[in-house]
Parts: structure tokens; sequence; C-alpha cells
């Protein structure tokens, strides 16, 4: 694991979207939403407001493999259930703190509402390996 270059945590690079995705060695998590998502309009989001507010956010987590530069994400949790256990297969390069995942079979298609993942994925490594927090 201590050699594995994609474990860390990586901001989304993207005009539209912001997210975190974290990888372990051998889970990731990962949250993405638009930048324009809506805020509610009063204290209390209203029922349709609390609903776009859960569609415009997509959260998927699961395990990995890496096998030369080609890494499957199997989604083991996520907004959209119906993706679970579905493989999403990418070909990953790291250039200096940017990963990049084009997708090469599987989809990230199957996101709910607004949210969508761009493709090929961009990442900036956010937070390098071995970083110590105290909370």
């Amino acid at each position: 694991m201590a050699d594995d270059p994609i474990v860390g945590a990586w901001e989304l690079i993207s005009d539209s979207s912001a997210g975190i995705f974290i990888y372990t060695g051998s889970h990731y998590s990962a949250v993405v939403a638009p930048k324009d998502r809506r805020r509610s309009s009063g204290e209390r989001a209203t029922p349709d407001e609390a609903l776009d507010a859960m569609l415009s956010c997509q959260a998927l987590s699961g395990t990995y493999t890496v096998s030369g530069s080609r890494i499957t994400h199997v989604r083991m949790a996520n907004t959209h259930p119906a993706s679970s256990n579905l493989p999403i297969v990418a070909d990953y390069t790291i250039d200096g703190d940017t990963l990049t995942q084009p997708v090469v079979r599987g989809s990230c298609r199957g996101l709910v509402g607004k949210s969508r993942i761009p493709r090929p994925i961009h990442l900036s490594q956010a937070i390098p390996p071995g970083t110590a927090f105290s909370l």
C-alpha cells in the first residue's frame, strides 16, 4: 500500500462539479455534487428542495483493485442502488499531482438526478498519503 500512488485524497477538477475521492489501498469513497447546487429557500428545506438536494449529490463507496495502469471500482454503497456491485474499469495515469481516469468499461452514467461525474475523471491530490490528523 505504501507504494500505491493512488492512495490518498483527491479533489475533483471540474468546472461544473465539486468532489472528493479517497483511496485507502483497497477501498474508496467519493462524494460529488454540482457547483451550482441550490440551497434551500428558508431555514428548513421544503420536501421538493430536500429531494433535489439528495438527487444532486452522488455518494459512492466500495472496493477497488489496480492491475498495471487499470483500476477497477466495484460500488458497494451509493445513492443509486441499481449500480451496486457493478464494476467500473478505467485506465489511469498520474502526472504530478493529477490523477486521470478515463472509463473504458462500465458506467458513471448510473448517477442520480443532476449529479454527474465528468468523463474522463481528473483529480488533483488534496491530501498527501501519510498526512496525520487529530480530531
